[in-house]
């Protein structure tokens, strides 16, 4: 890989750097979910950006369906004198960071914020060096702790997705959670407390292992028993047919229901929660706020999220990440470095 001094890059005399700088980066494609590699030139840092570079990105199944690239770690190469981080510290960079104060935001739906659409940072949607905006710099960046582990780090962004949901439903004691992927092994690590927890897994992604539900069951006959009751939270994370109707099939009275996936796949079910004035919500964004309650959270589960199964992969095999994942018949996640 090419490298340049500073003076090539006309950075400015308080530019807090290293001796030398990328001249040269990775980057996947133009657009989220085009893992088509290519190497471009690095444009120059605006005034108050950050220059990063990739310590380590996550990538799983229900990727295309959350925010891709969302799973990063990232290392501060170059900042400026009166930033609020140095080069060496790292942080979580979100690729699509809300306002905070538009009427979306304030509503807590952050990912309606118009800004939210525009581009963070360049160049292209992922890449193994990344300068940032100065407003992305400013909203959109979390210092993370020096001795965290840089995988387990990555996966700040859906730790805090489940978080948000905590905050939403804080009482509901009986939680069915459909489809067993990383964001459900996220919510049984997290959603602590004496509330009764099950996961429907008919493929057995999870194998033997629970992840913190008191039970991991084949089929609905089997969640309605490990339940004891009627369901109070449905959690939603796969949007295949059998899924939904498994959903239907155990809303009653009262019951709420939480879709991490897009609402287009999932449109009967919608239907049907409107026509039943049910209560139901669609996780696809999350605020500072989320962020926070995430990085104070991690610490404690920095642990058990190292133990989740992963396969690594240079950033240069990216493309390959989604194929890895569908051979796969258990919990896999991916990690790019």
């Amino acid at each position: 890989m090419a490298r340049t001094t500073l003076d090539s890059m006309e950075l400015g005399r308080d530019w807090i750097h290293l001796d030398t700088l990328p001249d040269l980066t990775l980057s996947m494609g133009k657009r989220p979910g085009d893992w088509v590699s290519e190497t471009i030139p690095l444009p120059s840092p605006e005034d108050s950006g950050l220059l990063l570079a990739l310590v380590c990105a996550s990538v799983f199944r229900a990727d295309r369906d959350w925010v891709p690239g969302a799973a990063s770690t990232w290392e501060v190469l170059a900042c400026q004198e009166h930033s609020r981080v140095v080069p060496g510290h790292r942080i979580f960079s979100h690729p699509s960071p809300p306002c905070g104060f538009c009427p979306a935001c304030l509503a807590g739906s952050p990912s309606l914020c118009q800004d939210a659409q525009l581009r963070p940072s360049a160049p292209g949607w992922f890449s193994r060096h990344r300068i940032l905006h100065p407003w992305s710099a400013r909203r959109g960046t979390l210092t993370l702790p020096s001795d965290l582990d840089a995988g387990a780090a990555s996966l700040l962004e859906p730790l805090a997705r489940i978080l948000r949901l905590e905050r939403m439903f804080p009482r509901r004691n009986r939680i069915l959670a459909i489809g067993a992927d990383l964001p459900a092994a996220l919510a049984g690590m997290a959603l602590e407390g004496p509330r009764r927890r099950v996961l429907l897994d008919p493929n057995s992604r999870f194998g033997t292992a629970t992840y913190g539900f008191h039970a991991v069951v084949p089929d609905a006959l089997s969640a309605r028993e490990a339940l004891d009751g009627p369901v109070d939270l449905i959690l939603l994370f796969d949007g295949s047919p059998e899924s939904v109707q498994t959903a239907l099939d155990a809303l009653s009275p009262g019951t709420e229901v939480a879709a991490f996936v897009p609402w287009a796949p999932v449109s009967e079910l919608a239907e049907r929660l409107w026509r039943m004035e049910a209560s139901w919500t669609a996780l696809c964004g999350t605020s500072p706020e989320d962020w926070n309650a995430a990085a104070r959270r991690l610490p404690a589960l920095a642990d058990r999220l190292c133990t989740l199964p992963s396969a690594k992969l240079p950033l240069e095999e990216a493309h390959r990440a989604h194929g890895l994942l569908e051979k796969e018949r258990e919990l896999l996640r991916v990690e790019l470095a």
